[in-house]
């Protein structure tokens, strides 16, 4: 192990010690939270679902819908992302913008998590969303938020230092990060205007105050842990990490 590594990952450590003194509520990944328990509460067997955004790793594996009956169909800007999903995970994929696709209305959910701060407009991509799906279907979405400290820095840092910064944080673990970010409208309070303008329905939200960017050096991480839980009990959603979303299309009439 090199000093820098070593260094790493002692700072990690004590940043992890450190966050089991928090409220659970605190300690939640949004990113893993979305897989783990909101697409199962919401994911019924026989749908169709719209994955948008999830490219080479869908969220729905073939196994599961095989056992539920599902179909699940990729809809991505990027053709070589799609391509690059395991084999069965998709039974169809669409090339296509977001922000700009119309869709048939005849899915039953639409499943992206950290889609919605790549476009560089949320409200259409919300809006294409929302077309790929029946009356009563179901939007399930994830995305960080844009005052987030992470994502400030996202914003700053210039695209070819930040990809070797986190190659040299996360390892093999960067290669799914880094894609460039705009975070449009990436905020709990900007999302729910959005959501009102398109007619959509609130059916869940989840707040997330958890990241680990910074747990690489502790005494920062432990700082700005305490300025989360005070922004958290002042109620200040908009500062949080991340948000979910469940968002439901009105029945017709």
């Amino acid at each position: 192990m090199g000093l820098v590594s070593g260094f790493i990952k002692f700072n990690q450590r004590l940043s992890l010690a450190f966050d089991k003194l928090l409220p659970r509520s605190m300690t939640v990944f949004g990113t893993t939270d979305f897989h783990a328990s909101l697409l199962p509460k919401y994911i019924e067997p026989d749908w169709m679902v719209y994955d948008i955004g999830g490219g080479k790793r869908p969220f729905i594996t073939k196994d599961w819908k095989s056992r539920d009956n599902i179909t699940q169909i990729g809809i991505d800007i990027d053709e070589s992302e799609l391509k690059k999903a395991p084999d069965g995970d998709y039974d169809h994929i669409m090339v296509e913008d977001i922000t700009s696709y119309r869709g048939k209305g005849d899915g039953d959910a639409v499943v992206s998590r950290s889609t919605l701060e790549h476009v560089k407009h949320t409200k259409p991509a919300l809006k294409g969303m929302a077309s790929t799906l029946k009356p009563g279907g179901i939007i399930i979405a994830f995305a960080p938020c844009r005052n987030a400290l992470f994502a400030k820095l996202n914003l700053i840092i210039p695209e070819k230092p930040k990809h070797k910064l986190l190659a040299a944080i996360y390892g093999e673990q960067a290669k799914v990060m880094g894609f460039k970010a705009y975070y449009d409208d990436c905020s709990p309070s900007r999302m729910e205007e959005n959501i009102k303008d398109l007619g959509l329905e609130i059916v869940e939200r989840r707040i997330y105050w958890m990241s680990n960017y910074f747990m690489v050096f502790a005494p920062f991480h432990i700082l700005w842990r305490i300025y989360q839980l005070i922004m958290r009990k002042a109620g200040m959603d908009d500062l949080c990490e991340g948000f979910a979303y469940v968002l439901r299309k009105p029945e017709k009439g």
